[in-house]
């Protein structure tokens, strides 16, 4: 009784301290991984068989217990012969992003200071 009884803790604790990961298109909507699947099919169905949408993630946020990928989409052309893969997420991180909240190095704009100077 004692084994299933720590078992079961240890289970729960695991997945008290779980972090979810969510994905959004930026538009307020949280989907899981699951959610977000049926969508990516159904574009992919809609498309001609030449081409592959390839969903890329650009930010990935950190909360306490979720992360946040924020989501894009890539249309490629497909080339002979290559199998159309299963759905995987590539990340590439928009510079951008990295900015924010962040104190911007301190610089001088030397054409703005030619026009003030005459």
């Amino acid at each position: 009784m004692k084994g299933f009884i720590t078992v079961c803790l240890i289970l729960l604790l695991q997945k008290g301290f779980a972090q979810t990961i969510v994905y959004t298109f930026n538009n307020g909507q949280f989907l899981s991984e699951e959610e977000i699947n049926p969508y990516l099919e159904s574009a992919q169905k809609s498309l001609p068989p030449s081409f592959v949408l390839t969903p890329t993630i650009y930010h990935k946020a950190a909360k306490k217990d979720t992360i946040i990928n924020y989501v894009s989409f890539s249309l490629n052309k497909e080339k002979a012969g290559q199998q159309t893969p299963a759905f995987k997420f590539s990340y590439k991180q928009d510079s951008t992003f990295l900015l924010l909240d962040k104190k911007l190095p301190s610089f001088r704009l030397k054409i703005i200071e030619t026009l003030i100077s005459e």
